[in-house]
């Protein structure tokens, strides 16, 4: 019989020892094998795209519709007489994040610097701190610290469900994309993170900023880009002195800067953050908005001073110097709410302090204080604007409310925007006789929009009507917006008057009780039901504004001090120039 021929070939071996010298090699190409794969599961992930997530969120099985029922399971604890722990929070578990390896010869000037470095304080550190009466000083801590717990229970939710999205939709618990892809909540929370000293929540933060890469195929808005995302990067970069915030800012302004190529220097409404190409919208006939055009004027002269290229500074002010040189006499020193950059002309006679207007007049006093009170040429703007706005505009109720009305083709509107209650906050700051006076009125018009609604939250927009009673809901939806505890802040911290953070207390205790859900917090859709109907929606400036003004209105009136620090429209502080 012939020998049965081997696995390598007919050489008369045995067919026992050639079957195990076969397992043997198996046995070395499963071993390697294995190792192989072990070595791929624990490499860092590459970050190639930054329109999607950074890091994947956990997926939810549940509807994503903005009419499902909102979650009445979910019971927050409102009670004001026990101040639990912040240690008995429960423990947060950030996701990985991508980790780049280093050595001994790593470059510093990107490294993270300690969160104390731009003048925040430590929760112990701010205890000591107040200099109110012993009762009222234990008041303001237990509030301030309940404001930080709510503020972690929604940073919480949006990382554990909607990590690297814009937005979370804190009622189906998803991630939602409406700016871009790059993370607008992130970055527009990073200053509030380092205020109420969440060191490890800044750090995780601050990792997914070195990663963020602004080269993308998306038609930005110019105003909300650099509100948000341009103001918050400078905060962080004020807060701590870290460079990357610097760089990342100026790289986004370069992108930015390419919308104000147009023949009068008025910026488009958007542009494209890789190709440049700007514009601004049809149904506007391609004009630009006054709130829109004049509200970046802070952000550009900031990283004018922080870089020393004054290119972005001159930028914004060529449309400072258009508007003053632009005839007025015909509004009484106010503002149409649209400017078209080509026709270099007004395409309105639209007079508002509310939707595109308010935050022009804001950065007229703002870029005044910015300057140290040196720039007169914003300030005597500003004082025309508010002769206009006493002249044409302020208007009474018969039961006593004082508002800003609205007007157009001459006509008065009586509609007043939740947005307009930015000015309780502008007038008391300006130093002007009387306006403090006029600053608590609006503020109290402005509380009386949430008092007199069931909830305790105040729509979007109010009928008031000069010479008639009350104020009444023409928007009934809540969007969880911050201008009115800006003005409880601003007051509080200019008079000392406690009622303003008592009116802040309710406000706040209102936010627990109907718009808290298990994701966060979400606005409703009808102020003046109960119970509400939550519209599964959070803007980033809930975390950057609302609950950071909540936070300051019960801290010690030096911390984040108005002498040493103006805030921009999306609430990120910076330092007032002193040189």
């Amino acid at each position: 019989m012939p020998k049965r021929k081997g696995f390598l070939g007919n050489r008369g071996y045995r067919w026992d020892g050639e079957r195990a010298f076969f397992c043997l090699l198996m046995l070395i190409v499963l071993v390697w094998f294995s190792g192989y794969l072990l070595f791929l599961s624990s490499a860092p992930a590459t970050n190639t795209n930054t329109i999607k997530p950074k890091l994947q969120p956990t997926v939810i099985h549940e509807p994503d519709t903005h009419d499902e029922k909102p979650n009445t399971s979910f019971e927050p604890d409102t009670t004001e007489d026990e101040e639990p722990s912040d240690d008995d929070d429960e423990e947060l578990t950030l996701p990985d994040t991508p980790q780049t390896p280093t050595d001994s010869g790593e470059k510093e000037e990107n490294k993270p610097t300690p969160v104390s470095s731009g003048g925040v304080k430590s929760e112990d550190e701010l205890d000591s701190l107040y200099d109110e009466e012993e009762a009222h000083k234990a008041e303001a801590i237990m509030r301030r610290k309940a404001v930080r717990r709510g503020f972690q229970h929604a940073w919480k939710g949006y990382v554990k469900y909607a990590w690297g999205y814009d937005e979370i939709k804190p009622v189906s618990l998803k991630g939602d994309q409406g700016w871009g892809g790059l993370g607008a909540t992130i970055v527009d929370s990073i200053d509030t993170l380092l205020i109420m000293g969440f060191d490890e929540e800044y750090k995780l933060a601050r990792s997914w900023v070195e990663n963020l890469d602004f080269n993308v195929n998306y038609d930005a808005s110019t105003f909300e880009t650099t509100i948000r995302y341009v103001g918050g990067l400078l905060a962080a970069f004020e807060l701590t002195d870290d460079n990357l915030f610097l760089e990342k800012a100026q790289d986004l302004g370069d992108r930015i800067m390419k919308a104000f190529r147009t023949p009068s220097g008025i910026p488009y409404s958007t542009v494209n953050l890789r190709t440049g190409v700007a514009t601004s919208p049809s149904w506007s006939g391609g004009s630009s908005f006054l709130a829109e055009f004049g509200t970046v004027q802070m952000e550009y002269r900031y990283l004018s001073k922080k870089t020393g290229n004054q290119y972005y500074a001159e930028t914004v002010d060529k449309v400072t110097n258009l508007m003053d040189e632009a005839d007025t006499s015909s509004f009484s020193g106010l503002y149409p709410s649209m400017y078209h950059p080509n026709r270099r002309a007004w395409t309105s006679t639209h007079l508002t302090f509310g939707a595109r207007g308010d935050s022009f007049y804001e950065y007229l006093l703002k870029q005044y204080i910015q300057s140290g009170k040196k720039d007169e040429q914003v300030w005597g703007m500003y004082k025309r604007a508010m002769d206009g706005m006493k002249k044409l505009l302020l208007k009474k109720t018969s039961d006593g409310l004082t508002f800003i009305d609205e007007m157009e083709h001459g006509s008065y509107k009586s509609k007043f925007d939740h947005l307009v209650c930015f000015m309780g906050g502008t007038l008391a700051l300006d130093g002007i006789p009387g306006h403090l006076k006029l600053a608590e009125e609006i503020a109290y018009t402005c509380w009386q929009m949430y008092e007199r609604n069931p909830s305790g939250l105040a729509p979007e927009i109010a009928t008031l009507t000069e010479g008639r009673p009350g104020v009444h809901n023409k928007a009934s939806h809540y969007l969880l917006r911050p201008e009115t505890v800006e003005a409880f802040f601003v007051l509080y911290r200019v008079t000392g008057d406690k009622k303003y953070q008592d009116w802040g207390w309710e406000v706040f205790q209102a936010l627990e009780k109907h718009c808290k859900t298990e994701g966060g917090y979400s606005g409703v859709t009808d102020v003046g039901k109960v119970p509400v109907n939550l519209n599964n929606k959070v803007e980033s400036f809930f975390f950057a504004e609302t609950m950071k003004y909540l936070y300051l209105l019960f801290s010690p009136r030096s911390y984040i001090s108005l002498d040493e620090f103006v805030f921009n429209t999306e609430a990120h502080p910076t330092r007032i120039f002193r040189d």
